[in-house]
């Protein structure tokens, strides 16, 4: 079955959860460790909070955007997020890394 590239939160929701994208990547993220045209590594902060955190907003994104997938990633090199899109919703992934702060963009 294939996902519709949609998002359900309404006009009034979609600020405060780029804004907790915001703040989620400017405190918990390091890198910006691989990026494809369909997904990208993002390295998490020390610690169990980032990857706490982690788990709580992609969840919840992907129940209202569920063509992205996302997941966490325990190696013995760090702890990561995953984000992956269908290949025809690159330009979504490209607008949600524009997130990241300046200094983690490609």
């Amino acid at each position: 079955m294939r996902v519709p590239i949609a998002c359900t939160l309404t006009v009034e929701e979609q600020p405060d959860r780029i804004a907790e994208w915001r703040a989620f990547f400017a405190t918990h993220v390091t890198a910006l460790e691989e990026l494809t045209p369909a997904g990208a590594w993002l390295r998490l902060a020390e610690g169990d909070a980032p990857v706490l955190a982690a788990a709580d907003l992609a969840q919840r994104e992907q129940a209202c955007c569920a063509f992205f997938d996302f997941a966490i990633q325990l190696r013995a090199d760090g702890r990561f997020l995953a984000v992956a899109v269908p290949d025809d919703a690159g330009p979504v992934l490209h607008d949600f890394l524009a997130l990241l702060p300046d200094s983690l963009r490609p």
